[in-house]
C-alpha cells in the first residue's frame, strides 16, 4: 500500500506532516483530518468544522523505515 506524507495547510495546526499508509491519497487526507480533529478541544455544543480534504498538502512516497505491506495505518506522528 502507498505510503503519503500529509501537511494540513492552516497554520493555526501544530502538527508536522502525518506518515499514512493508505490505499489512496484521499483516504489519507481524511485519516489526517479525522486524527488532528479528535486531538483538539470541541466547540461549545460538540461541533467540528467540516473535514475538507482541501485542507491538505499530500506528497507520496516510500519511507524504507516502515513496510508498505500492510493494513491502513498512521505511522508518525507516534504519539497518535
Amino acid at each position: 500500500m502507498p505510503m503519503y506524507h500529509v501537511t494540513l495547510t492552516d497554520p493555526a495546526t501544530p502538527h508536522t506532516p502525518f506518515l499514512i499508509r493508505a490505499p489512496l491519497a484521499r483516504v489519507a487526507q481524511y485519516t489526517a483530518i479525522s486524527m488532528f480533529q479528535a486531538s483538539v478541544p470541541k466547540a461549545p455544543g460538540g461541533t467540528m468544522p467540516p473535514l475538507d480534504p482541501e485542507g491538505t498538502i499530500w506528497v507520496q512516497g516510500h519511507d524504507s523505515v516502515y513496510p508498505e505491506t500492510g493494513p491502513r495505518a498512521m505511522l508518525e506522528p507516534a504519539h497518535h
